[in-house]
């Protein structure tokens, strides 16, 4: 998670503080810019998804499991059951 939030700095061009009422509201935290309303980061979890000047950006973050079985020729399916690749 630590290289994904350092990915997402180099992407956010300005500082970026909690927004509590926006995470309060969507169930997970969300920072926002204090310069532009709409430029956010949202920390889902196993992801963070970076908003700025109107674009999208995901970046995944794998879990060590999840890693592990890749090596292994193992994915997740939509069901989110390992299954060969």
């Amino acid at each position: 998670m630590k290289e994904a939030w350092e990915a997402a700095d180099k992407m956010f061009p300005t500082d970026y503080q909690i927004s509590e009422t926006a995470s309060q509201n969507a169930g997970y935290p969300i920072y926002r810019s204090p310069i532009n309303f709409y430029d956010t980061i949202c920390d889902l979890g196993d992801r963070l998804e970076v908003n700025v000047a109107g674009k999208s950006v995901n970046i995944w973050v794998a879990d060590p499991i999840e890693r592990a079985m890749a090596k292994m020729g193992f994915h997740r399916n939509d069901r989110g059951i390992f299954v060969m690749a």
